[in-house]
Order: structure tokens, then C-alpha cells, then sequence
């Protein structure tokens, strides 16, 4: 097979991400038709078809899919090389993305990001806040580098670089019924009361869920969102009641307010922090060195 155009491969790249061949020309400020032409031309170099158009929309073939794995590797090899002759030269320079829960979002700024520019001052981070679903998606296709999450599903093309356990229990305000510690709390009675939950595609919701599969229960939701400040507001107001992993709460106000208490009967592993790669994806020094701050310096890691 000869040698792959570059460009091509480019707009291939562009028009699998994006769903169709005009939202790729707008990206690339170019015509359809030379995204067209340039995807058939490709097609020609492999000898295969790379998307079928079913129900009026593209939808990528088994070779797409190769080709799409071939390029996000080519790409991350020229960052890698990037990285190292940059290295050579003496900078401490690159880009590293890193997606990551809400909930860790302000310990990671300040545990991590401060003290990580003061010595690597010529690094950028882009840090961009995702459901889990959408970490390990981003994750498994470059479109960043590193991935900080709770409760992860398993993943053949994630390599999970540090865990950490971290118990799920009732958050309420202090001035809850709940707030009696002289007795334990049962399922039973956390079940009384109404909660605000994360969407489906959250880490968390996803352990609730094996909660009440696990015991054949049903908890009584009164608000989902995929805001974990909604979620935090709510149990504020006194409205109801909320499920959440205790580091969430460390280092804000709401720590000031709110009590929580873990479901004693509740028989299920507890659930993990996760910090996450694409396996065997070259890294650059920068991220490499981003990976040994998480590791060291973020508590949700550091806790256990």
C-alpha cells in the first residue's frame, strides 16, 4: 500500500469527529466538496469505504475505525518527538488536556495546577469538566491527554495509572434528622427521604444504581441534574438529601454545613477515584510530569 496523505487523513480525522462533511468544512474553513474529494481520494489509497450514509447521516465502516486508531497514533508520536526535542533543547514546554469529574475540579487546581506552574512555568493545561462517560471517551480517542473521574466503567483501551477508594454516603444539612450520630444509619431509613441525583452518565449515578440492583431498592429522586453545585444546593436548602463521596465536600463551605454518614448495610465495594490514560499512548515529558503531580499531590489519591 503506498504512503498515506497527511491532509487526507486530516480531513478524515475531522469529518469522523464531527459527524458529517459540512460540520468538517466549517471547522476547517473549507468547501464540502474538497472534504469530498479528499475523503474519496482516500478511500482510492486503502481500497475500502470509509463511511456509509444510513437514515441521512455517516456512519463510519470497520476500516474507519483502523484508519481512525493509525492517525490518533501518528498524532500522538509527533507530540511525543515534539516533546523530546524540546527536552534536548532544555525548555520545559508543552500542552497537556486533561479531563476530569467536577468534584475534583477546585483540589485539582490548588493541590496540583499552582505548585505544577511554579516549577514547569512554560506548560499549558487545558482542563475541561466532564460526566465519566464522556472522560473515558475523550480519553480512548486523544482528544485528551489524562482523565481524573469517579467510578469509571472498564475500558480494553484505558489504562488506569492510580486509584483510590472513596466511600459513598448520605450528605444532608447539619440540622437534618439524619444528624443524630448516636445511631447507625440503615439502608431503610435513608430511603425515606428524597434525593437529587447526577445524570446516567455520571460516575456516581452509576453506583446508586448498583445499589439499588444490588438490594432491589428504589431511592426517591426529586431532582436530576449534571451539576454536582445543583446537587450541592439542594441538600443546602433543606430540600431533600444527597449520595456523594466525601472528598467533594472537602475544602468548601459546604463542608461547614452539611454532615455526612455512610449506609452501614450497604455491601458493595466501594467506589474509586481513577486517574486515567489511553494505553500504550506515547505522553509527553509535560504530561508525564502532570501525571506524577496528580499522583502525588491531589488527596482524593492520597487519602487512602
Amino acid at each position: 500500500m503506498q504512503e498515506l496523505s497527511q491532509t487526507r487523513l486530516k480531513y478524515f480525522y475531522e469529518v469522523l469527529n464531527s459527524g458529517s462533511v459540512r460540520a468538517a468544512a466549517e471547522r476547517l474553513a473549507l468547501s464540502p466538496s474538497l472534504i469530498s474529494r479528499q475523503i474519496q481520494l482516500l478511500e482510492q489509497e486503502v481500497g475500502f469505504t470509509l463511511f456509509e450514509r444510513r437514515k441521512g447521516r455517516l456512519e463510519a465502516t470497520e476500516v474507519a475505525a483502523v484508519i481512525a486508531d493509525y492517525y490518533r497514533g501518528y498524532l500522538s508520536s509527533q507530540e511525543y518527538l515534539a516533546s523530546r526535542l524540546s527536552e534536548i533543547k532544555g525548555m520545559q514546554r508543552g500542552n497537556v488536556k486533561v479531563a476530569i469529574s467536577e468534584g475534583v475540579a477546585e483540589m485539582m487546581v490548588h493541590e496540583v495546577l499552582m505548585p505544577f506552574y511554579a516549577s514547569h512555568p512554560g506548560v499549558h493545561v487545558e482542563l475541561m469538566m466532564e460526566s465519566v462517560n464522556s472522560i473515558i471517551d475523550k480519553v480512548r480517542t486523544d482528544a485528551v491527554h489524562l482523565g481524573v473521574c469517579f467510578n469509571p466503567p472498564e475500558h480494553s483501551e484505558i489504562a488506569v495509572l492510580k486509584k483510590a477508594e472513596q466511600p459513598v454516603g448520605v450528605v444532608f444539612r447539619s440540622d437534618h434528622a439524619l444528624a443524630d450520630p448516636s445511631r447507625m444509619l440503615h439502608l431503610a431509613e435513608a430511603l425515606r427521604y428524597p434525593y437529587a441525583m447526577m445524570t446516567a452518565d455520571y460516575g456516581l449515578r452509576r453506583y446508586i444504581n448498583l445499589i439499588e440492583f444490588q438490594h432491589k431498592v428504589k431511592f426517591d429522586v426529586a431532582l436530576t441534574t449534571n451539576s454536582l453545585q445543583v446537587l450541592k444546593q439542594f441538600v443546602l436548602s433543606g430540600a431533600g438529601v444527597a449520595l456523594m463521596a466525601s472528598p467533594i465536600l472537602w475544602g468548601s463551605a459546604m463542608q461547614e454545613q452539611t454532615r455526612l454518614r455512610h449506609i452501614e448495610d450497604v455491601t458493595l465495594n466501594a467506589p474509586e477515584f481513577c486517574l486515567l490514560s489511553r494505553k500504550n499512548r506515547p505522553l509527553s515529558t509535560a504530561a508525564l510530569h502532570l501525571i506524577d503531580a496528580i499522583k502525588n499531590r491531589l488527596s482524593v489519591f492520597m487519602s487512602n
